[in-house]
């Protein structure tokens, strides 16, 4: 984001503060993603103890696949 914020013009630029906002907002909401997709995968999850979401991300190695698809990303 702050490359991106770099090749703007002076009076569009967005203060540092603005660019944290928007950050921890994007990573807010992919972890959301995230949980819901699972969750709607195990109905019922949120509900199970932590022992039992470890348990099935093991097994699914949610972790993974994760880490293989965030590789991939291309931020703009």
């Amino acid at each position: 984001m702050t490359e991106k914020n770099n090749q703007r013009s002076l009076d569009k630029r967005w203060p540092q503060e603005r660019i944290d906002r928007e950050a921890a907002n994007m990573y807010y909401k992919f972890l959301v993603n995230i949980h819901d997709k699972i969750s709607s995968n195990f109905k019922g999850l949120a509900k199970h103890d932590p022992n039992k979401w470890r348990h099935f991300i093991s097994v699914n190695e949610i972790l993974d696949q994760l880490e293989e698809s965030v590789v991939k990303l291309d931020f703009e």
